[in-house]
């Protein structure tokens, strides 16, 4: 999980009130900053790499879908967190699907599909 984390970090050192990642690539996956979330909320199952219908293929996101705990999305899916959000076990809790407040997430539920525009986008390790 230290890619999450690293994520994580570099989303709250820049001012970013979310992170998630997107399109994990066996070593590396990409990690994306935002202070606003847009598009369509999904199940878990799709930052899971096993939602149906998939949003897209694959193609060259092959996972590791979920390090511990940590969803890192698919193609064109993205994980969503708050960068400050309490945490569950010491991992950080996704959104609802339903969420219009920042103030309580709850247990790992959802991800995003387009939800980082004009985000800060950068690379991440999936595994510690």
């Amino acid at each position: 999980a230290a890619g999450a984390q690293q994520c994580q970090q570099k989303c709250l050192s820049g001012g970013y009130k979310f992170y998630g990642m997107e399109c994990p690539m066996s070593t590396q996956v990409h990690c994306q900053c935002s202070n606003t979330l847009v598009g369509n909320s999904m199940s878990h199952e799709y930052c899971e790499g096993i939602g149906s219908p998939v949003v897209s293929p694959h193609a060259h996101c092959v996972g590791p879908y979920v390090v511990d705990g940590y969803r890192f999305g698919d193609a064109f899916v993205g994980s969503a967190y708050l960068t400050a959000a309490p945490t569950s076990g010491g991992q950080a809790e996704l959104l609802p699907p339903t969420s219009t407040s920042l103030s309580a997430p709850s247990p790992p539920k959802t991800c995003m599909r387009s939800f980082f525009p004009g985000s800060a986008r950068t690379r991440a390790t999936p595994r510690s």
